[in-house]
């Protein structure tokens, strides 16, 4: 079954152009949207950067994968 819209769609010249144009841009920036619809995160912190996460998701693999004492290696 194909997926179905729930509004028809909406092209800038009814066929195939995109909302707002190819070349002049009528529609607003998305990040711009984005900013005004979802606000700021939490303020950042002054030490803390993306690399904590990765590190911690990295730890979690580590041991999650780990084979335990008389588990085969692969299989």
């Amino acid at each position: 079954m194909p997926f179905s819209r729930l509004i028809t769609a909406a092209y800038e010249n009814g066929v195939d152009e995109p909302r707002g144009g190819r070349r002049v841009y009528k529609l607003p920036n998305p990040r711009a949207v984005s900013n005004a619809v979802h606000g700021s995160p939490t303020p950042r912190h002054p030490t803390i950067t993306h690399m904590l996460p990765l590190f911690g998701q990295f730890v979690d693999h580590d041991l999650t994968l780990t084979a335990e004492e008389g588990e085969p290696l692969l299989e």
